[in-house]
């Protein structure tokens, strides 16, 4: 009777064994997916067998080949770390898996399970990363403008003036204004000139002196002159910045025809995101519509001694148990490992030796049944032996 049911018992667990490499193979195409091994333990007592048994099924967890998407919020890692989610009640979850989107509310979350991905702070902190603040980058106040040029060492007092329309102020609202230089020559001072600058309805809003030395560079205390100017009724101070004195390569007097040129170096409107993705340290990059480029919060990674002892929860996230707690830390530290952008881990499904496993099985099973067949057939011969007597 003992072989009637060990060969039973084969038939269950080389079935169940078989529904492992099925999940296997359904999954070959699942990004971040480990696949699983069963392993099979004896029951007995002494020389007495009684079948075997199927343990608990062990991840197999090495990475999986990466493969470019191209998708800015697709991730991968390249060392032994794994992604941090946390869902609406602050559990916690993890992923090879780095597939993500921003919601509606601008948060960055697991396109699979909608959990949200964590950053990790300068104190190790865990947080959310919430890109609200980052969609439009505020207006600047212009405070610099560079002057590069020549001004004429021939002209006089009453040479007509030398003029710089059209030089673009942002103000602290954004609106950008116009503003004209006018410079005339000193007529009591040498090698001084006086400027004033107006806006666009042709009013004086300041009003400075520019004095240069022998050798036509800014005379010492004329680099930089700093006015505050007046738009919409709220005053800021604009630097106009003309060169070191000794240097020819900012503002300068020399022979020949005026040519002194304004170019604002900060300052902006409101500006709308363009663009945004991830270093391999995993801070968000973001680019606007000018150019300009900013940075935001950096993804955490969470790394564990054992990963075997993860256990595999829905949307292929993993969970672990509070005696199995992560180490917490920041791409490209230690082993981390480093992001890679526009990109995702595949499977680490090796179909070659699914197949193996599935002949193993097979033939396992058979003989499983056999086994099973020819117990039915010696029982039968028993009964048969005892109806004759």
């Amino acid at each position: 009777m003992q072989s009637f049911y060990n060969g039973l018992n084969g038939m269950t667990n080389f079935s169940k064994s078989l529904d492992n490499v099925s999940n296997n193979i359904s999954n070959m195409n699942t990004p971040g997916y480990k696949g699983n091994d069963v392993f099979v333990r004896t029951l007995g007592d002494g020389n007495n067998g009684y079948g075997t048994q199927l343990e608990d099924s062990s991840p197999r967890m090495q990475a999986g080949d990466l493969r470019q998407t191209g998708n800015d919020l697709d991730l991968a890692i390249t060392g032994y770390g794994y992604f941090v989610l946390q869902n609406d009640s602050g559990e916690l979850f993890y992923t090879r898996a780095g597939q993500f989107k921003f919601d509606e509310n601008n948060k960055l979350v697991d396109s699979a399970s909608g959990f949200k991905v964590m950053t990790i702070d300068e104190f190790g902190v865990l947080r959310e990363m919430d890109i609200t603040n980052n969609k439009i980058l505020p207006p600047v106040a212009t405070a610099n403008v560079q002057m590069r040029g020549v001004l004429s060492l021939e002209a006089t007092s009453t040479t007509a003036p030398y003029i710089i329309e059209g030089v673009g102020i942002f103000d602290a609202t954004g609106k950008k204004n116009d503003v004209e230089l006018e410079f005339v020559k000193s007529a009591t001072v040498a090698n001084e000139w006086q400027v004033t600058i107006k806006n666009s309805s042709d009013q004086t809003i300041g009003t400075f002196a520019l004095q240069f030395a022998t050798d036509g560079s800014p005379a010492t205390g004329f680099n930089s002159i700093s006015q505050n100017l007046t738009f919409n009724g709220v005053a800021q101070a604009v630097t106009f910045n003309f060169g070191d004195t000794g240097s020819l390569s900012g503002a300068r007097q020399l022979s020949g025809a005026s040519n002194l040129g304004a170019s604002v170096t900060d300052g902006h409107d409101a500006l709308g995101l363009r663009s945004f993705g991830f270093s391999e340290d995993g801070i968000m990059e973001f680019k606007y519509a000018n150019g300009e480029e900013e940075t935001g919060l950096q993804i955490a990674l969470a790394y564990f001694n054992d990963p075997t002892k993860l256990h595999l929860s829905s949307n292929g996230l993993f969970t672990t148990q509070s005696t199995h707690t992560p180490t917490y830390g920041k791409p490209n530290q230690n082993l981390f490992g480093a992001i890679q952008g526009k990109s995702i881990e595949l499977s680490n499904v090796d179909l070659t030796q699914e197949f193996a496993d599935i002949l193993i099985i097979q033939r396992g099973y058979q003989a499983s049944s056999r086994i099973m067949s020819v117990s039915n057939d010696m029982l039968e011969q028993l009964y048969n032996n005892t109806r004759s007597r």
